[in-house]
């Protein structure tokens, strides 16, 4: 399962290995919608909408924690 940050602020839990997500985002055409599946079914989700992406194996442990001092550039790409 992979968890997505998107620009509003919301968090969607989607199913599909990080790799596999990241693969469909990347590989999406225009600024069309790319259908994941979710705990409570389909979610078309705008790729420019996600921020960012985490493993989400365990929910409890997921998140987003910056490091003190360090500040994520937008330009900063995930390494596959």
């Amino acid at each position: 399962m992979a968890l997505l940050r998107l620009v509003n602020g919301s968090d969607i839990l989607v199913k599909g290995s990080l790799q596999e997500v990241f693969a469909q985002i990347r590989n999406a055409s225009g600024d069309g919608f790319v259908e994941f599946s979710g705990e409570e079914g389909a979610l078309l989700v705008r790729p420019s909408t996600v921020v960012a992406m985490f493993d989400s194996s365990d929910r409890r442990t997921t998140g987003f924690r910056p490091f003190p001092g360090h500040s994520a550039s937008p330009s900063q790409r995930v390494e596959e």
